[in-house]
């Protein structure tokens, strides 16, 4: 959903000239911001600012340690409707501007042949995809997280058990805290 790139806790790491919305033919627009807040909250999980007094401290932050680059991208040119091509078009476009690790908060039930093949490819040169496993609470296949090249993350509880919505089961690679969790929203 994009990220909100003048938040104060997201400056130092947020990607301002990364920060775009993939424009459904491969190219860059401005972001005007995020549609629904989750790409901040998700942004800031990952690379708020250490020790700034403002917020929380990224995971991927720390001290001496605040140029993440984190780049927030809204692909899906029509709003709430997301298609294949509006991912694999993400996709292709962060591998191209050297990501190193890409997280996909999103995903859907069953399989998907052409996203697996783009994410085995850009595996293949060195990007790491990280993926929510859902959040159906169900054992289903969902796809991206269930992909063999994807690392895909339940959800926990404070009292590390399944948050009651995450999926889980067999494809599912490690759990982290996902129920309320305080970020940059």
């Amino acid at each position: 959903t994009g990220a909100d790139i003048k938040h104060a806790d997201l400056q130092a790491n947020l990607n301002k000239g990364l920060s775009k919305r993939i424009d459904g033919k491969g190219g860059f627009k401005a972001l005007p911001g995020d549609s629904d807040s989750h790409g901040t909250h998700v942004s800031g999980i990952i690379g708020a600012t250490y020790n700034n007094k403002v917020g929380i401290s990224g995971i991927a932050a720390g001290s001496g340690n605040n140029a993440e680059d984190v780049m927030g991208i809204d692909s899906s040119i029509w709003g709430s409707f997301f298609t294949t091509d509006d991912l694999v078009s993400s996709l292709l476009k962060a591998e191209e501007q050297g990501a190193k690790v890409v997280n996909l908060s999103l995903g859907g039930e069953g399989r998907d042949r052409i996203l697996e093949d783009v994410i085995e490819d850009i595996y293949k040169k060195g990007v790491t995809v990280v993926a929510a496993a859902g959040n159906e609470s169900t054992d289903d296949v969902v796809n991206p997280s269930d992909i063999g090249e994807v690392i895909s993350v339940c959800s926990t509880t404070r009292a590390n058990t399944l948050s009651d919505f995450s999926n889980f089961g067999l494809a599912k690679d490690i759990s982290a805290p996902g129920s309320n969790i305080k970020s940059s929203v």
